[in-house]
């Protein structure tokens, strides 16, 4: 049996076909596309299975909320006009199962099938096998997302925690706070812990210190580049960027605390999303798991649960394979 899975973002698109048999899973074929030379996703596709067997089974992690109606399940793609529906896709090119789940549920079912080496230990805790596990990621916006012990195998259910409201504790995140009340209606998780959010945090300590202002680092950031505020922090421990990078890593540990704290993941939680894989010597800093597990009476629970960083990129794609696996075991 052939499976067709795929990681569709509003940049790239990585797609797969693989062979199971004898429950060996072996690949045929790969590729990476730029998602925005393509009309659609669906000439994307075709473009690839060109010459290629025709798959039984297709998984699709798409960036974007995915809507379901019974059978049918559609998605507006997160900054491309691609629009994308499972049944026109399995009627269009002849394919039986057409599944798309959100690309961050799908790194969820990575998990199952990451190596070492694609996992980094933050907090080696006390893992409880079969218990919960969940998983935050900063990147275009937060995700968040619940992975509960089901007949021998996790589940993943998606959250909205990134739209939750953001909960400042230090007195520099009570300034920021009264800082982007100006800006916007409404303070979200994720008007912080994003890469707009590291850009916000940036220009808020600019007002802070005006002394320390950068003023090459400012006109690069007209863009909304938040990458530009990582590496000049890395760059120099005690520029302005730097403090801005530390804040932010604060201020994501507390909310991965609160996270920890909600759903109680005795099998791990575990941090995913580019911010994080890209900015690693921050999330290895004491800042993150000292924010974690600064919640009395809870720290000691908090110190039990172990803290994982997801390293490999491609974990979206990982992730819809997995599932179409299961799928071809049905």
């Amino acid at each position: 049996m052939v499976i067709l899975s795929a990681d569709i973002g509003g940049t790239k698109t990585l797609l797969q076909l693989c062979d199971i048999g004898n429950h060996q899973l072996n690949i045929i074929y790969q590729q990476r596309l730029i998602s925005g030379e393509y009309k659609s996703f669906d000439q994307a596709l075709d473009v690839f299975l060109q010459d290629q067997p025709k798959p039984q089974i297709a998984c699709l992690a798409v960036a974007g909320p995915v809507a379901t109606d019974n059978e049918k399940q559609s998605v507006q793609v997160t900054n491309l006009p691609w629009k994308i529906d499972n049944l026109k896709l399995a009627a269009q090119f002849d394919i039986p199962v057409v599944k798309i789940i959100n690309d961050f549920k799908a790194i969820g079912y990575s998990i199952e099938v990451l190596n070492r080496d694609d996992i980094l230990v933050l907090q080696e805790g006390q893992a409880q096998v079969g218990t919960r596990r969940a998983i935050i990621g900063a990147g275009t916006g937060l995700g968040e997302a619940l992975l509960i012990y089901q007949q021998n195998r996790y589940e993943v259910y998606g959250m909205e925690g990134g739209h939750a409201d953001y909960a400042p504790v230090l007195d520099i995140e009570f300034k920021l706070a009264s800082y982007l009340r100006k800006k916007y209606p409404r303070i979200s998780c994720e008007t912080v812990l994003s890469g707009q959010g590291i850009v916000n945090i940036y220009h808020f300590l600019e007002q802070q210190h005006p002394d320390l202002v950068d003023p090459e680092l400012s006109k690069r950031l007209t863009t909304g580049n938040p990458a530009a505020i990582s590496h000049a922090a890395l760059e120099d421990s005690q520029s302005l960027a730097a403090r801005a990078m530390t804040l932010f890593i604060t201020i994501y540990g507390s909310q991965a605390g609160n996270l920890a704290l909600t759903t109680l993941p005795y099998d791990g939680l575990y941090i995913a999303g580019g911010i994080a894989t890209k900015n690693v010597p921050f999330m290895q800093s004491q800042a993150f798991l000292t924010a974690f597990s600064n919640k009395s009476p809870m720290q000691k629970l908090l110190e039990k649960i172990p803290v994982k960083l997801i390293l490999n990129q491609q974990a979206g794609l990982l992730g819809a394979r997995q599932l179409a696996y299961r799928l071809s075991e049905k």
